[in-house]
């Protein structure tokens, strides 16, 4: 029949595993602060983008405006975006 094993190797093994276990959850917590910051970064560009394009959406509508001679309301802007896009 196999020994028991004594509490001090218990322990020993319990303390070599909650290390591991502190290496890991540190290399997934740098991994989820890089990925945020990456996100971020995007979040940062497309808003860029969506900016833009919304001054150009207003662009054209206001030259369209102006060639028509006429005022354009929310409903003929947005089917001016449609047509742009």
């Amino acid at each position: 029949m196999p020994r028991k094993p004594k509490m001090g190797e218990c322990i020993e093994a319990l303390e070599e595993q909650m290390g591991e276990v502190k290496t890991t959850l540190e290399a997934l917590a740098l991994q989820m602060q890089q990925q945020s910051a990456t996100i971020a970064q995007q979040m940062q560009q497309q808003s860029l983008a969506l900016s833009e394009l919304s001054k150009q959406i207003g662009q054209k509508a206001a030259e369209a405006s102006l060639e028509n001679g006429i005022s354009l309301d929310l409903g003929e802007v947005e089917e001016i975006a449609d047509c742009t896009i």
